[in-house]
């Protein structure tokens, strides 16, 4: 039997080599398939991680105080607890219609922007833009409120235009969209970070936070953590009107 095997082989080695491949290929595409979802969440898991993303992002219509903050941090259950201020604004481009972009407070702890080019802004006048509506050519041009913003809108802001400093990905947009705005064609172009002092709220906006306990993302292990942290998150803000997750 071993004969006549090696006998065929010889007589059909062209086609038996590209059985083989044929054999080889599937096997490989399969296991690929089988390695990638794997892959693509451990590789989400240490981007997380790295950039300290929220486990809850907390959201009020009616904003959040330094109170609210140190009572969710307080809790020895929470690692981390940040405010953020959140501006949705209309900026003027060169020779077309004014796009939508988000306007983060910078963050000093939890979901750290990643730079990829130039440094991080150091004055209110200075920001970082997103790196998939700017380039490292943009570095030093300056993003500037559209005068087609109402009253309201600029009254948010400190100062009517930005120079970029750095171009970064964000933690908060790991897909290509930017999210829904009332402004505009209704549809968020991209999102620039400013120091805190570039916005002129009172309050906070949202709240992030992180738990001590970790686990893998899309666990069940990391599903019961936080689901088991999800009263401590809300609890001191559940009387409040206008406060959702």
């Amino acid at each position: 039997m071993g004969k006549l095997t090696l006998r065929e082989i010889r007589r059909s080695l062209g086609r038996f080599l590209a059985i083989a491949a044929i054999v080889a290929l599937g096997v490989g595409f399969f296991c690929g398939l089988r390695l990638t979802k794997t892959a693509m969440v451990r590789t989400l898991d240490a981007y997380a991680e790295a950039q300290q993303m929220y486990d809850f992002r907390l959201v009020s219509t009616i904003g959040f105080d330094e109170t609210d903050a140190a009572k969710i941090a307080a809790d020895s259950r929470v690692a981390a607890c940040e405010g953020t201020k959140i501006a949705d604004a209309l900026t003027s481009t060169a020779g077309g219609a004014p796009r939508a972009c988000k306007f983060l407070s910078l963050p000093e702890t939890l979901d750290l922007p990643s730079l990829k080019a130039g440094r991080l802004p150091q004055t209110a006048d200075e920001c970082l833009a997103d790196g998939m509506l700017y380039s490292e050519q943009d570095l030093g041009q300056k993003i500037v409120l559209s005068e087609e913003n109402d009253d309201y809108t600029l009254g948010q802001f400190t100062r009517r235009e930005f120079t970029i400093v750095g171009i970064a990905k964000s933690v908060l947009y790991i897909n290509y969209e930017r999210g829904s705005t009332s402004l505009g064609n209704g549809a968020v172009s991209g999102f620039v970070y400013i120091p805190e002092q570039g916005l002129d709220f009172e309050c906070y906006t949202e709240i992030f936070v992180t738990l001590s306990a970790r686990a893998g993302i899309y666990t069940e292990e990391y599903d019961s953590i936080a689901a088991a942290a999800e009263p401590v998150a809300m609890s001191s803000l559940y009387s409040r009107p206008g406060v959702r997750q």
